[in-house]
C-alpha cells in the first residue's frame, strides 16, 4: 500500500476538520474563492491568536492585593445557648447574660 503525500493529508485533513472556513478553503473550485477564504482563515487566526495573547498578559499582570482586617475580637462566653432557653423563667439572669453578650459583641 503507498503511504499518502502530505498534500493528500493535509486535503483530507481540512475536508473533515471542524475548523470554520477551512472545509471550504480546501473545497474552493477558483483561485477567486480559494483566496476569500483563506482571507477569512487568516483573519480568524489573527484574531485569535491576538486575543490570546492580551488575555495571558492582563492575566499574569493583574495585580493581587490582599489585606485583612480584624473589625472586633469577639470573645466567646463559655455558656452554653440552649442554658439561655432553660433560664426563660429567671428574668435576672436572662437580662445578666443579655448584658454579657452585648459588651463582647461588636
Amino acid at each position: 500500500m503507498k503511504p499518502k503525500g502530505l498534500k493528500a493529508t493535509l486535503k483530507a485533513f481540512g475536508s473533515t476538520t471542524s475548523m470554520h472556513g477551512v472545509p471550504s478553503l480546501i473545497q474552493a473550485r477558483n483561485i477567486k474563492t480559494r483566496l476569500f477564504w483563506s482571507l477569512v482563515c487568516l483573519c480568524a487566526m489573527t484574531m485569535f491568536v491576538f486575543l490570546l495573547v492580551s488575555l495571558v498578559i492582563k492575566y499574569f499582570s493583574f495585580p493581587v492585593n490582599v489585606k485583612v482586617d480584624q473589625v472586633c475580637h469577639i470573645v466567646y462566653s463559655s455558656f452554653p445557648v440552649w442554658l439561655i432557653h432553660q433560664m426563660k423563667g429567671d428574668h435576672q439572669q436572662v437580662n445578666t447574660i443579655a448584658l454579657v453578650m452585648k459588651y463582647y459583641a461588636c
